[in-house]
């Protein structure tokens, strides 16, 4: 498929996004090593079931959003940042100026 939608749920902090981070990784090599026709295009990480976010884990999708981009040329969508507080950490930190 060209995209894929990534679920997080919970408190995301250092533990867990070290752990995303890595399966993303080995996701998108494995995505690599296909026929540039049938791979990953865009990537939606769908934020809805977050419950909050600690200043590592948002580091960490810094990285994730610079992997993504910038080193994979993939398009990346944040979806369910809805609420005022992830709002204003994701904006802080960069991660929703060039995404929809």
């Amino acid at each position: 498929s060209w995209y894929a939608m990534i679920q997080l749920h919970g408190y995301f902090f250092f533990g867990t996004a070290t752990l995303f981070f890595q399966k993303l990784k080995a996701l998108l090599s494995d995505e690599m090593r296909k026929p540039r026709e049938q791979r990953l295009r865009i990537l939606i990480l769908d934020c809805s079931g977050l419950h909050g976010i600690d200043p590592t884990a948002v580091n960490t999708l810094c990285k994730v959003r610079r992997v993504i981009v910038e080193e994979k040329g993939l398009s990346l969508v944040w979806a369910g940042v809805t609420s005022k507080l992830m709002k204003r950490k994701f904006q802080s930190a960069g991660l929703l100026s060039n995404t929809y």
